[in-house]
């Protein structure tokens, strides 16, 4: 809902892009509450779209209008005012709108105004009718190393083509090449003499978008590995490699230096799994090298080599830091509380009474990886935080808090926005033994350039999301962190805190 409660002056600058007002020439200033609760946009199919509302009311006299007119019908697509918001009808509007029967997709907007102001512009998509398709079991096309003519069938209501758009060489378009409503694209095949190779056609609409891609698959010899870079543990012992292939072939290594790692099944016909039997690796580097898989030639063919990179991880050891008096000498004690080194015991948090003063140490510069912090001794209103700042407000926060009676649970929110009705937190806690709460930051798989966070107590991982731009946007992957952690409210002893450098595969 939006709220337009204002003055002539003001109304200029609020509504600039939506709507004009225009000075009276005489009479007192007017004022305008024009309320509505719409969409910005909306999107339909071409046929029977179902009709979608929203509400309006004003302290004016307010209209809803089509730019299309001839496209829909609102109902109804005006009101009276009322001087006094509160006691005036809420109107719901309904937007109607008839079938689409052009081919093209068409736009209309929705105007909301009262008698002096534009409120809301909402544009209105409603798809055309037209249509172009290949039937599924015709998009995947085989044919033989001998070669020769294939064909698909288009099911349109349009103008189409259709081109080759890989496999150019061997693969050509002889009929069907334009085309209108339904119609048939026939193709040559040469012969192949080589490997396995792989085609594509693709049909595109009047527009010349592309709408359905054609695979085309010509056999000939195949040596497919699952993949081109393995991935092994530091301590993993075997790596199975599955080949697809339909000829003999082997496995050797590209460099006989690489001592670190067998084959158990080198000569290996047709599909197998080859076993690849690597030491631990004991250093503190990724090591890597390459695997040649190449086939057996049989008279008149050729032969295929395909390589495969080797990748296996190191041990990665956490870096441990106490914080004794030297350490505490890097940080900074937040809010004028000063935590206390006590030996081998850990350092001494104690906030201030209901946690108007909170005691915590900070530190700027801090790297993305795994921290881990070992908490104990817990008094029964401890409120442990680890509190992960990125700039312009943008917070990561993860408490382990008590309830006063021996027992806690976790606690998470983000901000600005993030998931935070959706973490799942551990309950019912043992605030009587010692606990360690960790942050891990990865590369995000789903949004790139930003984070995976991971939240896990005592190893156990019970939460994690995704940073992006509706999640605590600011934090991108690599990004220097502003750490701060200690006690919100309550006592605790932090024993000691583990840094572990992220692990990279490149």
């Amino acid at each position: 809902m939006k709220r337009y409660l204002l003055t002539f002056c003001a109304a200029l600058a609020l509504v600039s892009g939506l709507g004009g007002c225009q000075e009276k020439e005489e009479g007192p200033m007017k004022w305008v509450d024009l309320r509505y609760r719409a969409e910005d946009s909306y999107s339909l199919p071409w046929e029977s779209p179902e009709a979608f509302s929203f509400l309006v009311k004003s302290t004016d006299p307010w209209t809803v209008r089509s730019y299309n007119p001839d496209w829909c019908t609102i109902t109804p697509a005006e009101g009276e005012g009322n001087p006094v918001i509160n006691e005036a009808e809420t109107f719901t509007v309904t937007v109607q709108y008839k079938d689409n029967a052009q081919l093209d997709d068409r736009v209309d907007t929705l105007e909301i105004k009262s008698d002096y102001w534009v409120g809301k512009l909402i544009t209105v998509y409603q798809k055309g009718n037209a249509y172009l398709d290949v039937k599924d079991e015709e998009q995947a096309l085989e044919i033989s190393e001998e070669g020769g003519e294939l064909a698909f069938n288009v099911k349109a209501n349009q103008d189409w083509s259709a081109e080759v758009i890989e496999g150019g060489d061997w693969l050509a378009v002889t009929s069907g090449a334009t085309g209108s409503l339904d119609g048939s694209v026939e193709l040559s095949v040469e012969e192949n003499t080589g490997e396995k190779r792989y085609g594509a056609v693709s049909v595109l609409d009047r527009h010349g978008v592309e709408r359905v891609v054609v695979k085309v698959t010509q056999n000939g010899v195949q040596l497919d590995p699952a993949t081109f870079e393995v991935r092994a543990a530091h301590n993993q012992g075997v790596y199975e490699l599955a080949v697809i292939s339909n000829a003999s072939w082997k496995a050797e290594k590209a460099d006989e230096k690489a001592q670190w790692f067998t084959i158990e099944n080198p000569e290996n016909t047709g599909e197998a799994v080859l076993r690849i039997v690597l030491n631990d690796n004991a250093g503190n580097s990724l090591r890597k090298t390459t695997l040649r898989l190449t086939t057996i030639a049989e008279p008149g063919q050729p032969v295929v080599v395909r390589e495969v990179v080797i990748k296996q991880a190191y041990l990665q050891v956490p870096q441990r830091t106490v914080f004794d008096d030297a350490e505490l000498a890097d940080w900074k004690a937040d809010k004028g509380v000063n935590p206390v080194y006590l030996g081998d015991q850990g350092t001494y948090f104690e906030a201030t009474s209901s946690g108007s003063v909170y005691a915590r140490l900070y530190r700027s510069g801090m790297p993305m990886g795994t921290h881990t912090y070992r908490w104990h001794s817990f008094s029964a209103d401890a409120r442990v935080r680890l509190w992960w700042t990125f700039g312009n407000n943008n917070e990561i926060k993860y408490n382990l808090r008590g309830n006063g009676d021996g027992t806690g649970y976790t606690e998470i929110s983000t901000s600005p926005s993030g998931p935070d009705a959706d973490f799942v937190n551990v309950e019912g806690v043992d605030m009587t033994v010692p606990h360690e709460m960790t942050v891990k930051f990865t590369p995000s798989e789903i949004n790139e350039g930003y984070c995976h966070v991971q939240f896990i107590l005592d190893g156990v991982e019970f939460q994690s999301f995704d940073t992006g731009d509706n999640a605590v946007m600011e934090c991108t992957w690599q990004k220097e962190i502003g750490i701060y952690f200690g006690c919100y409210t309550g006592n605790a002893i932090c024993e000691w805190y583990d840094y572990t450098e992220p692990f990279s595969w490149d």
